[in-house]
């Protein structure tokens, strides 16, 4: 005769459990539900581009509509990046097609709970799998975009360089950094609403300390200092230089920041693990 095995659930059971078996758990509840994140993933991701008219037409229009602002401002001489050894449209619509990836993935996981609030008091599953459903739709855009850049670089003679196969283990660092603070200002803002605003008015500032339309030296001495110690010249640069250049000098700043973002990516999981739940009774 077969014993049955039961599982005993007790109060605040995740926060005592040790630092490792949080990050064990959540890997087993992702990979056991790897098929309803697919289907998750499919139904947000086509649905929302079925609803417009242009559908995944706009995943090829985003980038290059927002590089035009820069360009214009550009020609216009109210933007001065530098000397560049590429064309001025190239290097704004590989940068900026970095940080369309980080934006996204950022404010996609901000709004974490948004697009299955109805399930989430309904069905049982692991909320991590959100995680990766969220930023997995940020990340098939910016796929789907780089067939269009690349198409656009090969049109203007700069050629793929071996480097191009290490963009997946360089854009890694982006992409926690990008998570870390969008659950970050989820879990926060259910305690204090208002720095919701405050950061949706600050988030965009950031572009302008990072050299996405412009070069570090063209920049004045206090600029120069902001961008030095922001993680995201170097997240958003190096790729950028390793397609465009094949080679990089933010080397240095490009590991300093990936283990900065490492460890705040670590606590941050374990800090959404243990406030998943109250996070959801509070939404409901």
């Amino acid at each position: 005769m077969k014993q049955k095995v039961s599982k005993i659930y007790y109060s605040q059971q995740r926060q005592t459990m040790k630092f490792y078996q949080v990050y064990i758990t959540m890997i087993k509840s992702i990979w056991r539900s790897r098929w309803f994140i697919w289907m998750l993933f499919a139904r947000d991701y086509f649905l929302a581009n079925k609803r417009s008219f242009l559908g995944m037409g706009w995943l090829f229009l985003a980038p290059a509509l927002s590089s035009m602002s820069w360009i214009a401002m550009n020609l216009l001489g109210v933007l001065n990046p530098g000397e560049l050894a590429v064309p001025f449209p190239i290097f704004v619509l590989i940068g900026t097609s970095f940080w369309t990836l980080f934006n996204n993935t950022y404010m996609n996981n901000v709004s974490l709970f948004d697009p299955v609030g109805a399930m989430l008091g309904s069905v049982n599953f692991p909320r991590e799998t959100l995680i990766i459903v969220q930023s997995g739709k940020s990340l098939a855009n910016f796929l789907i975009a780089s067939t269009l850049n690349t198409a656009i670089l090969l049109f203007m003679g700069i050629y793929p360089n071996i480097y191009w196969l290490s963009l997946p283990l360089l854009i890694i660092p982006l992409l926690m950094l990008a998570i870390s603070l969008g659950l970050m200002l989820m879990i926060i803002k259910n305690a204090i609403p208002d720095l919701e605003r405050v950061f949706a008015f600050l988030f965009p500032m950031l572009m302008f300390i990072t050299p996405i339309v412009f070069l570090p030296t063209a920049k004045s001495d206090k600029f120069l200092f902001l961008i030095t110690y922001n993680p995201l010249t170097y997240l958003i640069g190096l790729p950028r230089d390793m397609v465009l250049f094949g080679h990089s000098e933010g080397w240095n700043g490009f590991w300093i920041s990936s283990g900065v973002v490492t460890i705040l990516f670590v606590m941050v999981l374990r800090a959404f693990y243990i406030a998943e739940e109250l996070l959801i009774e509070k939404r409901y």
